[in-house]
């Protein structure tokens, strides 16, 4: 059986909520970013660099089209990554500003405390699939013919992390409706995407890059290694800086309210930034401003911020 009918039929179990497969917390698809993106796209020099990006939910990569990056590539364990990126960028091609919306967002459009009926309607996934193609039209289109538009959005496929349309606005660049438009208008080159989970990008990418951006990824450290965690950290941050262009950087970890103090009991033990700097010598940290509301409800006056690994010329 080919990968993307394993992948369909993936799909299909956690849309019908069957135990066939073994299911984890990596199995979801992203409906967006709980990242402030444009928090930090703006604080980082993105032009004509290349870059490899986690997939997730695809802002990551759609936001850099706005950068002026020379190259993109993104990666993710989840293969569903692809075809959601790919039914994402179609959209923007075919849809408009508020088509956009109503297709994509379920919770928190247009009330907060109301769940949206239009999600993944089939009149405008009929404008989407004239542009897709390959693996991703197939699954897409398999999806809708077994299951149905509002059945695929309002089920197990998709997180139910989601934030409301007014703060996912704020902490998108292309969810800005003068972007949206440039964005329709810019001739976007086909983007790799690889299979793979971080400890394994150096093996499965043959390439140099100048930025590596790693998300959240590590606030998992607890769930993904039993024991070592920032010894495991620095081991695979070291490995995949070889992936890196001289004077290149990897952005290790997105973390939220990155001023509260640490408490081991409450929060991912990466927020124990002094075990964090003892690992890493050359390690910066960005803080910029937060979003209210934002992923934990934190107050405006939090910040957020990025953990920047420095290649250092040997």
């Amino acid at each position: 059986m080919e990968k993307v009918e394993l992948n369909i039929n993936f799909a299909l179990s956690l849309i019908c909520d069957m135990f066939d497969y073994d299911r984890s917390m990596f199995s979801h698809i992203y409906p967006f970013s709980t990242e402030n993106i444009k928090g930090y796209y703006d604080l980082i020099d993105f032009k004509d660099k290349d870059i490899l990006t986690v997939g997730s939910s695809g802002d990551h990569t759609i936001n850099l089209f706005l950068k002026g990056i020379k190259n993109v590539d993104f990666f993710d364990i989840n293969p569903f990554s692809k075809y959601y990126y790919d039914l994402k960028m179609s959209a923007i091609k075919t849809l408009d500003f508020e088509e956009f919306f109503e297709y994509f967002c379920f919770y928190g459009y247009p009330s907060f405390f109301k769940s949206n009926y239009k999600a993944f309607n089939l009149e405008s996934y009929k404008k989407i699939r004239d542009v897709l193609t390959g693996t991703s039209k197939h699954f897409w289109d398999f999806l809708y013919e077994e299951v149905g538009d509002i059945y695929i959005r309002d089920s197990s496929l998709f997180s139910k992390d989601e934030e409301p349309v007014k703060i996912i606005k704020k902490t998108n660049l292309y969810l800005q409706e003068d972007n949206y438009e440039k964005l329709k208008k810019q001739n976007i080159k086909n983007v790799n995407f690889y299979k793979s989970d971080i400890a394994d990008l150096p093996e499965k990418i043959n390439k140099k890059y100048d930025i590596i951006m790693l998300s959240n990824i590590f606030q998992y450290l607890e769930v993904m290694y039993e024991s070592d965690y920032f010894e495991v950290m620095k081991e695979i941050v070291e490995d995949i800086s070889n992936m890196l262009n001289d004077d290149g950087k990897i952005l290790v970890c997105y973390m939220y309210g990155i001023d509260d103090a640490y408490d081991k009991m409450k929060v991912p033990i990466i927020y124990n930034l002094e075990e964090v700097k003892k690992t890493f010598n050359n390690l910066e940290i960005l803080k910029f401003r937060g979003i209210s509301d934002l992923k934990y409800g934190y107050q405006r006056e939090d910040r957020d911020g990025i953990l920047i690994y420095k290649k250092t010329k040997k």
